[in-house]
């Protein structure tokens, strides 16, 4: 029997004994305010899921007001227009995934939203750690500022008042939503949402990200020391030359080393190119050709755990 034959007769078993297709991945999130009141989200991704609306995996959109004390709910990340329209929020909610590029058994997920709104705060969410533990999902972590689109790792440490939580390495996350709290510089995730007893009138609901990640390197969370490994050291910079650049650049490490490999990311931390590099090359000559223009970040990394990044603008 063909493999296609029996992952359907697999999805169809699993659809017809529990009414609903259960996701490849699945954890649970507690989200607790300042005086213990309590609300949970079922989130998870799947190759077969969207990121719109996933009924079949049993999301179930939530017309009504939040509750004017506390409420969580959550919704798709990708699909999101940042506090503008009308958009499906529900309290179980399975992200569209897609192969993650140089790991061929892993997948990862859409990033996830979950807006909260909370009449005491701070508050704290926590969930199992060890489902996190693993390689696919070793740089995952929430945060309530959609700045991460716009720096590399490194500056998070000059940001003030950057928070993320980081989901492989600790189980729980403690924030603080809302005009009053946000720092310079962050930029918030906003829903206009009606809040029970406002008379049907929007407001303004704020919300924290949960970002599925592989990838070590390129996750503000490589910046906390960890007992699964050795934290990653900054080194010298690398020179780029030109920058911006078109078609090619000349990449040149200051301090003489050999560059150990070399991976280029695009501004929303996804892998795009895993480039060749021969053995004891100090000075690398990069082909940009088949990259299209935008933000790229070009990451060294050595053996031991050394990290260095290097922004580029392609023209």
């Amino acid at each position: 029997m063909r493999i296609a034959n029996v992952l359907f007769l697999f999805l169809l078993y699993n659809f017809q004994a529990s009414g609903q297709l259960q996701p490849m991945f699945q954890t649970t999130l507690y989200f607790e305010d300042a005086v213990g009141n309590r609300d949970t989200i079922i989130a998870g991704f799947d190759t077969l899921a969207n990121i719109d609306y996933n009924p079949q995996f049993g999301e179930v959109d939530i017309n009504s007001p939040f509750d004017s004390v506390f409420d969580v709910r959550a919704a798709h990340g990708l699909g999101f227009g940042w506090g503008e329209g009308d958009y499906t929020l529900t309290k179980k909610i399975v992200g569209g995934s897609e192969n993650y590029l140089n790991f061929p058994s892993c997948y990862i997920g859409e990033t996830l939203l979950f807006f909260v709104h909370a009449k005491h705060q701070p508050i704290t969410v926590t969930w199992e750690q060890s489902v996190f533990a693993n390689n696919c999902l070793e740089g995952s972590f929430l945060t309530p500022d959609r700045m991460y689109q716009m720096i590399n790792p490194w500056n998070w440490l000059d940001m003030p008042a950057i928070r993320y939580g980081c989901s492989p390495t600790t189980s729980t996350f403690t924030f603080s939503l809302g005009d009053a709290y946000r720092a310079p510089m962050e930029i918030p995730y906003i829903a206009m949402q009606a809040i029970e007893g406002n008379g049907g009138t929007l407001d303004s609901v704020h919300g924290v990200a949960l970002f599925f990640s592989a990838d070590w390197a390129f996750s503000p969370c490589s910046l906390v020391p960890t007992q699964q490994g050795p934290s990653p050291v900054v080194a010298p910079a690398a020179d780029l030359f030109p920058n911006p650049a078109g078609q090619q650049v000349l990449l040149s490490n200051r301090d003489g080393q050999p560059i150990p490999s070399l991976f280029i990311y695009d501004q929303l931390g996804k892998m795009v190119l895993d480039y060749p590099v021969e053995q004891n090359q100090g000075t690398l000559s990069v082909d940009l050709s088949r990259l299209p223009p935008g933000l790229y970040f070009l990451v060294q990394r050595w053996p031991a755990g050394e990290v260095r990044v290097n922004q580029l603008v392609k023209m």
